[in-house]
């Protein structure tokens, strides 16, 4: 049991850079996907344009559920 333990350190050693360089990547391509105006940075400008696609989103959707619902009440009558 304790060999493993050293055997598992060692690996995260050797391998810290390689996982560093994957958190720096994923974050940012996450940085860029949000960035919603192009302009480099994630800012309020950003959070203001994401919250509006999702109020138009969730909208949209309510509007979706309550026609499914109505379409299954007038069926049930």
């Amino acid at each position: 049991m304790e060999n493993k333990k050293i055997e598992l350190g060692v690996f995260a050693a050797e391998n810290r850079k390689r996982a560093a360089d994957f958190l720096n990547k994923t974050t940012n391509k996450v940085k860029t996907a949000l960035d919603q105006n192009d302009d480099g940075e994630l800012n309020l400008k950003d959070a203001s344009i994401i919250a509006e696609t999702l109020n138009a989103s969730v909208k949209g959707t309510v509007a979706v559920i309550k026609d499914i619902a109505q379409t299954k009440i007038g069926n049930w009558n």
